[in-house]
This record gives C-alpha cells, structure tokens and sequence, in this order.
C-alpha cells in the first residue's frame, strides 16, 4: 500500500472526499454524506480510500526547471504556492 501521495494528487483526491458523494451499495441509490471528516488525519485517510477511483494524472507532477523542462523556476514556485495553499485549506478548514 502506498502511504505518500504527490502533492496535487493528493489536493485532487481531498477535494472529491469534500465534493463527490460515494455510493453506498443501497437497493434505493442512497449516497454517503459528503463532506471532509473532522481531523486532518481522517481527511488524508479517506483520500487515500479514494485512490483506486481516480486514475494517475501525469498534471499532477511538477516539473523540475532546472532540469530542461522549459518551466521557469517562477512558474514552478507559483504552481507549488497554490498546490500548498489549497492542501492547507482542504487539510485545516
């Protein structure tokens, strides 16, 4: 079981915990409650539940600039800052 998540994927797998009802098995279509649970560490546990729903993303890598990519160390500060920024708020909100 993989126990480490790369940042992006991880703000995408919270953000469907927080958006995305699961379904419950229930002859009536019933959905389970939707909503992030209340501890960060419970929040990163249901991600993680959610892991074989979502299909890998190769978005979710950031490039290196200083490896060729053709990204400049702006954009890959910028991009981090937002990834950072929205994992804080789904993990302490």
């Amino acid at each position: 079981m993989t126990r480490c998540f790369v940042l992006d994927e991880l703000v995408a797998l919270l953000t469907a915990v927080r958006d995305e009802p699961i379904p419950t098995g229930d002859a009536d279509g019933a959905t389970a409650v939707v909503g992030l649970p209340p501890t960060p560490r419970l929040r990163v546990a249901a991600a993680h539940a959610r892991r074989p729903f979502r299909r890998p993303d190769p978005g979710d890598d950031v490039a290196n600039p200083l490896e060729g990519s053709g990204v400049t160390p702006e954009a890959t500060f910028a991009r981090l800052e937002r990834s950072v920024a929205a994992l804080a708020s789904l993990l302490l909100d």
